[in-house]
């Protein structure tokens, strides 16, 4: 048989596609069934069946029941599928030939109707939701891309571990539905509960594992396909692992209390407010004056690093474009850092501050984003005048659909920092948006305990071992859910021209959600409905819909023609080594004290203790 390397221009002829009478039939049929169970649940214990009703349980619990059935059926067939498809690997580099036998149909078929009935099924708790949505996009990319199906077998094989934490679930419905619920019984899901663990670990880390092993080594993976496509493919396999692994330390956090497991109550926030304090992991060196790192420079070298790696992936169509777009790229992030001090300088310093202590003003670390953005404007302009960028739309392109993800690392710095922070969390009850954002990314309240070390507590001594809402972390989750979901798949699979202006979109809009949860101080007046860095966001999103209206009107914009040399001879990684420097040094070193690069000398006004970060 011969195999040849699959390519979206030319797609197989004799393809097996799902048949759409077969889901439609589906669909009806579970609909019907799980009426079924209803009918039989509610003639058999009405009590259970009338307290899952009056909590609101019911249609995550029979969703769940319905959930367990068709992974017990498809998941036969979705081993034998995994089976045929490891032997029939073929030897050499070659992808395998795209097809869909009767087991793989009816594997993929099963999870495809089981995750989109389950949707509206599973809202009462949002985490389900997103854990679907996700889902069903991997499942899109595989069946639209004709990715490999051993790739997904393997993981729709494993599915079958969810069966155990599925009757554990209904366990602990059926018990929290008691008033004095038997010892014995209590103690049977918690040794249910060890069991469940234990198999979920060992099933789903092995096929995770062996998935992310034929990725990187085996012709069953990715490795004919451009960068991107492979990127998309070890983000979606990323993010599966940390569902699985939250699930596992969650589920063993129970263990060890002893608690019953159960979804959060949508009305109740599952955040520890009196959790550990950040620790002062800055790095000081005993100088005159003392030196002192903090982790935000490294992850803010990281952050520029990725934007560097994301551009060089995209923008050159050719070795010799490698190495003018390394000099680019060097114009582009010195222009940023320069204009992102500037407008701190301008929105956040002030003039009278400026006259009192210049040197110290104008040389301390204080940087706005959209500063940044408009000097990397500035910084392509420049780089397209001296002839580094033959195509600036391209290039500008590669940056945008690299920003959520150099926002990732610089939210979480801000974390380590202390800028850019959330409301105190007593007050977020009036906040709606902050309360639903806490409620779909529960992380734990955030406590800065020195006086100094943190922007928050230099800015308002009275936040000092104040729980905030962890408003940084919540915005670094919501960049990479837009790298991995929206710009990443638009840049591999429609053009990195489009991509770019919808990220810059996507991007403005989640800066304007998330402003509404943070306390810090962000430009304009205190009585506005909008800040300065949110009128910022809007001429943002501005730009990316001309953008859009202009590339798709214009017919501009091209596929993507990805780097087929290495990565260890084209400049890329050298490039990224000095983003990462440079970010370490310019966002990472203070002197004498955490804050500024000039120590004081005298006395210095209340007004130079804003924020640091924007």
């Amino acid at each position: 048989m011969q195999h040849t390397i699959l390519d979206l221009r030319d797609r197989p002829v004799m393809m097996e596609q799902l048949d759409s009478n077969t889901l439609i039939f589906l669909f009806t049929v579970y609909y019907f069934v799980e009426r079924g169970l209803r009918l039989i649940l509610k003639s058999t214990d009405g009590v259970f069946y009338d307290s899952l009703r009056a909590s609101r349980k019911d249609m995550v619990f029979f969703g769940i029941s319905m959930g367990m059935l068709i992974s017990l059926a498809s998941t036969p067939s979705c081993v034998r599928g995994a089976w045929s498809a490891w032997h029939a690997v073929p030897p050499g580099i070659g992808e395998p030939r795209w097809f869909l036998d009767e087991d793989t149909r009816i594997c993929v078929t099963a999870r495809a109707v089981l995750w989109v009935s389950e949707l509206n099924r599973l809202d009462l708790y949002p985490l389900y939701v997103i854990h679907h949505a996700g889902s069903i996009i991997s499942l899109l990319s595989f069946l639209y891309f004709r990715w490999p199906t051993l790739l997904f077998l393997i993981i729709f094989g494993t599915l079958v571990s969810e069966v155990p934490g599925d009757l554990l679930w209904m366990l602990s419905a059926y018990i929290d539905s008691m008033e004095s619920p038997p010892r014995a019984l209590v103690e049977f899901k918690r040794r249910w509960n060890i069991f469940n663990v234990v198999q979920y670990g060992l099933i789903r880390g092995g096929g995770i594992i062996w998935v992310a092993w034929i990725l990187a080594y085996s012709p069953a993976g990715l490795r004919t396909r451009s960068w991107l496509m492979q990127g998309h493919a070890y983000t979606l396999l990323s993010l599966y692992a940390a569902f699985c692994i939250v699930y596992v330390y969650r589920q063993a956090c129970n263990i060890r209390a002893r608690r019953l497991s159960r979804p959060p109550s949508p009305s109740h926030i599952p955040i520890e407010l009196d959790g550990p304090v950040p620790r002062a992991i800055h790095l000081r060196i005993p100088t005159k004056p003392a030196i002192i790192f903090v982790p935000y420079g490294l992850l803010m070298g990281i952050g520029l690093a990725a934007l560097v790696f994301t551009s060089f992936t995209i923008a050159p169509t050719s070795r010799e474009e490698s190495a003018l777009l390394a000099h680019a790229l060097h114009i582009t992030l010195a222009s940023a850092i320069l204009f992102a001090r500037v407008f701190s300088l301008c929105m956040e310093d002030g003039l009278a501050r400026l006259v009192a202590h210049p040197l110290r003003t104008i040389f301390r670390p204080g940087f706005w984003l959209h500063g940044g953005l408009f000097g990397a404007v500035v910084g392509g302009i420049i780089s397209y005048s001296a002839g580094y960028v033959p195509n600036f739309l391209l290039f500008a392109a590669s940056l945008a659909v690299g920003l959520p993800m150099y926002e990732t690392f610089s939210r979480v710095g801000c974390h380590t920092y202390g800028c850019c922070y959330g409301y105190p969390v007593e007050s977020i009850q009036g906040v709606p948006t902050s309360h639903l954002l806490w409620r779909l990314f529960p992380y734990r309240a955030v406590t800065y305990s020195h006086p100094t070390d943190y922007a928050v507590t230099r800015s308002e001594p009275k936040l000092l071992n104040h729980p905030l809402l962890p408003i940084q972390l919540i915005s670094a989750t919501l960049f990479f859910l837009l790298f991995a979901f929206v710009s990443l798949p638009l840049a591999s699979y429609t053009s990195p021209e489009l991509a770019g202006a919808v990220t810059l979109i996507c991007h403005a809009a989640v800066r304007l959600l998330t402003e509404t949860c943070r306390a810090d101080y962000r430009g304009g007046a205190s009585n506005s409905w909008i800040s300065a860095t949110g009128i910022m966001a809007l001429v943002q999103a501005s730009i990316g819909v001309a953008a859009v209206l202009y590339l798709l009107s214009a017919n501009t914009s091209h596929p993507a023609t990805f780097s087929d040399w290495s990565v260890l001879d084209d400049g890329r990684l050298s490039a990224c080594a000095i983003a990462v420097a440079v970010g370490t040094l310019v966002y990472g070193v203070h002197v004498e004290e955490i804050g500024t690069w000039i120590p004081e000398t005298e006395a210095i006004p209340e007004k130079a203790h804003k924020l640091d970060v924007k």
